[in-house]
C-alpha cells in the first residue's frame, strides 16, 4: 500500500514537473529598434536620458516600464515582457561629423497609437528634430 501510494506520488511529480517546462522566450521578447529622421543621416549614437518620465517603454497592460536602449549606428535592443507597449524619449543624437541636434520620437505615446510586441521585433522609429 505504501508502495503504491510513493509510485503514485512519484508519477504526479513527475507529470507536474514536466508540465511547466516553459522558458523565458515564452513571456519575453528581444526587441530591436532602429531609429530613422527625415533626412536619413546615420545617428552614431543616440543619448536618451532615462531618469526623465517622458522618456519611456511602457507596458500599458502592467505598467511597467523598460529603459530606452542605447543606440548605435542607429540601432538599439532590449528585452521586454511580450505585450503592448507606448514609446516616447527625447534625445540627442551625434552624428559622425561632431554635430548634435535633439530629437523626439512620438509615434506610440499613446494607448491609441501603442504597438504590439509579441516576437522578436524590428520596430524602425521616426524620429522628429526637436528646435
Amino acid at each position: 500500500m505504501i508502495k503504491q501510494a510513493v509510485l503514485i506520488l512519484f508519477l504526479t511529480l513527475t507529470v507536474l514537473l514536466t508540465q511547466c517546462t516553459g522558458t523565458d522566450s515564452d513571456i519575453y521578447a528581444r526587441i530591436t529598434f532602429r531609429c530613422d529622421l527625415t533626412d536619413n543621416r546615420t545617428i552614431v549614437w543616440l543619448e536618451v536620458d532615462n531618469s526623465l518620465s517622458s522618456n519611456y517603454i511602457r507596458n500599458i497592460n502592467n505598467k511597467q516600464e523598460y529603459d530606452v536602449p542605447l543606440f548605435v549606428n542607429s540601432v538599439g535592443s532590449t528585452i521586454i515582457l511580450k505585450g503592448v507597449y507606448m514609446i516616447a524619449f527625447d534625445g540627442t543624437a551625434h552624428f559622425a561629423d561632431g554635430s548634435t541636434a535633439k530629437v523626439r520620437y512620438t509615434g506610440n505615446s499613446s494607448i491609441e497609437t501603442a504597438i504590439q510586441l509579441l516576437d522578436d521585433d524590428f520596430v524602425i522609429l521616426n524620429l522628429d528634430y526637436i528646435k
